[in-house]
């Protein structure tokens, strides 16, 4: 079937993943109202996007900040259409002197962050962990019907991480509904891909190796083990995306966010502050001190 310029499989009930590239894979296949509960259809595609990071710190998520700052003294925004990072965006709405801060890693202001940094996870086996964010999009049936584009987005890995992060998808039921994590060795390899297929049979949700997180049912990890986690995959992960800084970045401004909030309140009980000191200042040089009764004498014993 052609549409437009872009030819679509007819028969596209394959319950095999396709690889698509950056660690994006897809399949297409119908589910019930059971499995899956949208609005739209019961045509849907199913996502499992794979990446690998590094256990975040605070002196990673610091050292994104003072890059960041640095970055933003060295590059003052010449067009308003420039494109920004997210934390990026959120360091160029503070002032000069703000920013002056962060990037020399003025010890007392990051003292401060310290203490709004969000909770980091603790006491983990492994330092590195293999990603994989599963999710739901609108099926090829539904596609045609709609715009073009879209076929082609599934085509395409930024495409599809995009459609599923997006509003309307996400409104519709669809986007990102779980993830699973898998710590790997120092060298990117997962240790023992057998142990890793045991969990899953035994529909293990924590253990040392594996997570799983939200909506990942026992069927779909049991698919994403056989089908995706070959002997490729396991052998070395150093060709999947990293998203390490991606990750710091994201906490970094969720700090900032906490950090803006309190100045905010601070700035504003400030100025209140001021306003009542001007007020009482008007007071007393119009009527003078204010008497305090009760440092009154009585009139007599």
């Amino acid at each position: 079937m052609v549409f437009g310029d872009v030819v679509v499989e007819t028969n596209i009930m394959n319950r095999e993943f396709t690889y698509l590239g950056q660690g994006v894979y897809t399949r297409q296949r119908e589910f019930s109202a059971e499995e899956l509960r949208v609005s739209q259809s019961k045509t849907v595609t199913e996502v499992a996007m794979f990446d690998r990071f590094f256990l975040p710190t605070v002196e990673g998520i610091f050292s994104s900040i003072r890059r960041t700052a640095v970055l933003v003294q060295t590059s003052p925004v010449v067009d308003e259409s420039s494109v920004h990072s997210n934390l990026e965006s959120v360091l160029r709405t503070l002032d000069p002197l703000e920013i002056d801060r962060l990037a020399k890693g003025e010890l007392k202001l990051y003292q401060t962050l310290k203490g709004l940094v969000p909770s980091l996870p603790s006491g983990q086996g492994y330092t590195r962990f293999v990603r994989g964010q599963t999710g739901y999009l609108p099926g090829v049936r539904d596609i045609l019907r709609g715009n073009p584009s879209y076929i082609s987005a599934l085509r395409d890995p930024v495409g599809v991480r995009s459609s599923m992060l997006h509003p309307q998808n996400r409104a519709l039921g669809f986007g990102i509904s779980g993830r699973v994590e898998v710590g790997v060795t120092d060298s990117w390899t997962i240790l023992d891909p057998d142990v890793l297929g045991t969990l899953i049979r035994e529909s293990v949700r924590q253990s040392n190796t594996l997570s799983v997180f939200g909506r990942v049912d026992r069927k779909l990890l049991t698919d994403l083990y056989y089908q995706v986690i070959d002997l490729e995959f396991v052998g070395n992960l150093t060709w999947l995306p990293h998203s390490s800084e991606d990750i710091c970045e994201s906490l970094a401004i969720q700090t900032f966010s906490v950090y803006l909030q309190q100045l905010a309140q601070q700035r504003e009980a400030e100025t209140i502050l001021g306003a009542r000191i001007s007020e009482l200042s008007e007071m007393i040089s119009c009527f003078g001190v204010p008497r305090n009764p009760l440092n009154d004498r009585p009139a007599f014993n």
